[in-house]
């Protein structure tokens, strides 16, 4: 899930995945406040847990997100 995640990540900043380190701020990749919704939404389309069931993020999550680990951290997945 970590690589969906980088992955996803790295496609809405448009950046390289090499680009993308947990202790990154989004902002430092070019994801601001309108294009942290881009990435809620392509999370949500890539990202599903075990079973396959869709993951949906909680409106009140995604706007602590700071950098690309509380968005791993978010997901449940280590750095």
């Amino acid at each position: 899930m970590k690589d969906q995640i980088k992955t996803v990540i790295a496609k809405v900043a448009n950046k390289a995945p090499e680009d993308v380190k947990p202790e990154k701020t989004l902002i430092s990749l070019g994801v601001d406040s309108i294009a942290v919704i881009d990435l809620v939404l392509a999370l949500e389309d890539t990202i599903t847990d075990r079973h396959g069931n869709e993951i949906y993020v909680l409106d009140d999550a995604w706007d602590s997100w700071e950098t690309v680990g509380d968005v791993y951290e978010y997901f449940g997945v280590a750095e």
